[in-house]
């Protein structure tokens, strides 16, 4: 069930309106719950109208693909608002596989301003392309290939506002693994619908006990095994589930109804 909250204009977090208050706490959330039961191409799209009440922003863009010697291949897209023009204009001028940008988000984690994005990235990017349509400011976030996938992908938001600041990396922050991972689970059942992730008896164990809260050596202790023999069904429950940490892994298996919530 979704929660109901209004907005507020008066931020709790701080003075300088750069912090989450409450209100976007319980938004974010909902976004996230949305995220874990995203099964279509059209809830998938929905989640980016959903997150327009905590990040303001015109248009966005999700990619996937494999580094290669020349650059990134990409292996799949979908665009949120970005001008047909745009699109073939930067195909035609710069493209993935050359775009610095891209490439700095899917070999590295973290966030990147469009502010500074062409001071810390190597040239050349779509920066300069995206302020000839009127899109001055936003974030790129990316993700690493996970255990399962070998394609790295990120999430891009642009707007045509001149600001950027600490409240919106916040934001982002939050949102794109959650995003990203989603993007994987459609990509995924597009090559197969009914593929339901098969764990084994002892890594549905080790599963509960991650739900507890418990380290590998404590599971080692309660299970009799090697604290490495832990963390590789842990790192296979990552692979098969395709997380990046122990509580995603935990998350989406209590999503997918392969342990128990008691």
């Amino acid at each position: 069930m979704r929660r109901q909250s209004g907005r507020t204009t008066a931020r709790k977090g701080g003075t300088d309106g750069n912090l989450l208050d409450g209100t976007d706490a319980v938004r974010l959330l909902d976004i996230i719950e949305a995220c874990l039961n995203c099964g279509k191409q059209e809830d998938f799209t929905s989640l980016f109208s959903d997150s327009r009440d905590v990040l303001p922003f015109d248009c966005a863009l999700v990619l996937s693909g494999r580094l290669e010697a020349r650059g990134v291949a990409v292996a799949d897209g979908v665009s949120i608002g970005f001008p047909t023009a745009w699109i073939d204009a930067y195909l035609a001028k710069l493209g993935p596989q050359r775009d610095g940008v891209v490439k700095g988000a899917m070999t590295a984690r973290g966030i990147q301003s469009w502010c500074d994005a062409h001071v810390r990235l190597e040239q050349p990017n779509a920066l300069a392309l995206c302020r000839d349509f009127g899109l001055r400011s936003g974030y790129v976030a990316g993700l690493p290939p996970t255990f399962e996938e070998r394609e790295g992908r990120l999430v891009c938001f642009g707007g045509a506002s001149a600001t950027a600041d600490s409240r919106g990396e916040a934001v982002v922050r939050c949102l794109a693994p959650h995003l990203l991972l989603a993007f994987s689970r459609l990509r995924r059942a597009k090559r197969s619908p009914s593929g339901q992730p098969v764990v084994s008896p002892r890594e549905k164990e080790v599963l509960q006990w991650l739900k507890q809260g418990k380290s590998s050596w404590d599971i080692s202790r309660i299970l009799g095994i090697r604290e490495r023999t832990v963390n590789f069904h842990v790192a296979n429950i990552m692979r098969k589930l395709g997380t990046y940490n122990r509580a995603q892994a935990v998350a989406a298996a209590l999503h997918r109804q392969l342990i128990d919530f008691d």
